[in-house]
């Protein structure tokens, strides 16, 4: 991820293309966070300049995603997870995104019926949220 992160950015540098950018956030992310939390803002901020401009739903999830788990800004995450379910709409891992955005907000109810409806929720990610959601329910 380090060296696709690297690319990325310099291609984005010499092209000015925001495709680019985009992808390096997601590549810095998956590079660097784990280590240095920090990176956050970093990430956040190529999204900002890029996203919209770029208008592919995989960096909507993927930004909405990332504002929604880290507790960032989970209304705006649920927006352009909406976004990004707008162009697939089917799309489960878009889906589970905004049951996440859901649970943030306390919106169990919600969160747990569109995690019903999902097919893959045998992937670990998924199990987790449905986990939670379920928990929440309890209270």
């Amino acid at each position: 991820y380090k060296k696709a992160e690297k690319i990325a950015l310099e291609l984005y540098k010499e092209s000015k293309k925001p495709f680019y950018l985009a992808d390096s956030a997601v590549y810095l992310y998956e590079a660097e966070y784990k280590k240095n939390p920090k990176v956050l803002k970093e990430v956040i901020d190529r999204f900002e300049k890029s996203v919209s401009k770029v208008d592919k739903p995989v960096f909507y999830n993927y930004n909405g995603y990332l504002l929604i788990d880290h507790d960032t800004d989970v209304k705006k995450g649920i927006k352009l997870v909406k976004k990004a379910l707008k162009k697939k709409p089917k799309d489960e891992y878009y889906l589970d995104s905004l049951a996440w955005g859901y649970y943030k907000l306390g919106k169990c109810k919600e969160a747990l019926k569109i995690l019903e409806g999902l097919k893959d929720k045998e992937q670990e990610e998924m199990k987790e949220h449905i986990n939670k959601v379920k928990e929440c329910l309890k209270r």
